[in-house]
Order: structure tokens, then sequence, then C-alpha cells
């Protein structure tokens, strides 16, 4: 059974948690700062949609585009009207607004 959207998204944070494990600009990157496939067992970051594709992979589409319709959704009720990849790549997005969005998805205020 596939896991449900709350699970994906527990595991995107907790997996970008750590300020290092977390970049902008590509879905992941290597030890080397290399640009990398999210799913690489080279891949050492990942911005919000490739933490999303390590933990979906490229099978799952359909739950890929839910989740980020759902943390969209978010980003426009807090006034952000524009992507989930421009709001990770946003030089004024820190990581604790990253980490504030998804437990607003999960459901958890801090």
């Amino acid at each position: 059974m596939p896991e449900s959207k709350e699970e994906i998204l527990r595991k995107v944070r907790d997996l970008l948690s750590d300020p290092a494990r977390w970049t902008k600009g590509w879905f992941a990157k290597d030890s080397s700062e290399n640009p990398c496939v999210p799913t690489s067992k080279d891949a050492v970051c990942w911005c919000a949609l490739g933490a999303m594709r390590k933990q979906l992979g490229y099978v799952e589409d359909d739950l890929f585009m839910e989740i980020t319709r759902d943390l969209e959704a978010i980003l426009k009720k807090q006034g952000y009207n524009h992507s989930l990849a421009t709001f990770n790549a946003d030089p004024a997005t820190t990581h604790n607004q990253m980490m504030k969005l998804l437990n607003l998805a999960i459901g958890e205020d801090e």
C-alpha cells in the first residue's frame, strides 16, 4: 500500500531537518556540490521537490503532484503566489521557513 501524504511529508521534513541537507537551485547535489539525480546514492542535499522525489521515486507522479499542490496552496494562503520550486530557490527563503511550510502541511505548527 502506498504511503500517505503525511508519511511522505514527514520523511521529507526529516531528510531536510539538517540545514546541510537542504539546497537551492537543483533537485539534489553530491558532496562536491555538483547537481545529481535526487534518487542517486551520491546525493547529500536536496531541495523540497528533490526530497519528495527521493521518497517517491519517479513512479508516484500523481502523489508527487498532489503534495506539491498542497504545499503551494499553503504558500498562497501566506501570500506567496509562486511555485514551490520558486519558494525553495528564492534567496530570501530560509531553512526555518521551509521547515515551517512542511510542518504546516503535516498539521504541526512547529
